[in-house]
């Protein structure tokens, strides 16, 4: 799911629409044949993204029109809100498991040490990643540029979680 959303944040190469049909297409792809059940609902908003693109593919003026515009950024933010939501569900468990297994420790050893900051760095990742998902929610875009890096942080958290337990 890790590389999924991070696509998801990136966005296509260029703005040139044969860039975008393939992206949303590659994305839609994985996402439609994941194994994930969290991975494979952000498919259907791409799908659409996909149809809307090569509808308008063949007249320029109908690619710049507003409609066309807002129906693809609404595309795009609901894939991407469902792509966040995903991964908060993914990283939730996660932490859940690092706490169970903190709970098991000792008191003062090493591991329980271990465990209760790697399960206070998850903590820290998922409000933050709830904070953008709050924002995309309500509109306030200029925080989604936030979303990218904290998708790659939570990449590297994710990594050295699976690696400890």
């Amino acid at each position: 799911m890790d590389a999924v959303v991070a696509d998801l944040m990136k966005g296509p190469k260029t703005e040139a629409i044969a860039d975008q049909i393939a992206w949303f297409k590659k994305l839609h792809d994985r996402c439609a044949k994941s194994p994930e059940a969290m991975v494979q609902r952000i498919a259907p908003p791409l799908k659409d993204a996909i149809d809307l693109l090569t509808k308008v593919s063949k007249s320029k003026k109908d690619q710049e029109s507003r409609e066309t515009q807002l129906k693809l950024t609404g595309y795009v933010l609901t894939a991407q809100g469902l792509g966040l939501y995903s991964y908060l569900e993914g990283l939730n468990e996660i932490r859940n498991q690092v706490a169970a297994a903190a709970a098991k420790q000792k008191d003062g050893s090493d591991a329980k040490k271990k465990a209760l900051a790697t399960q206070a760095m998850t903590e820290q990742l998922i409000d933050g990643l709830a904070k953008v998902y709050q924002s995309l929610r309500e509109a306030k875009f200029d925080q989604l540029d936030q979303a990218a890096k904290l998708v790659f942080d939570a990449q590297k958290v994710a990594e050295s979680l699976k690696a400890s337990l």
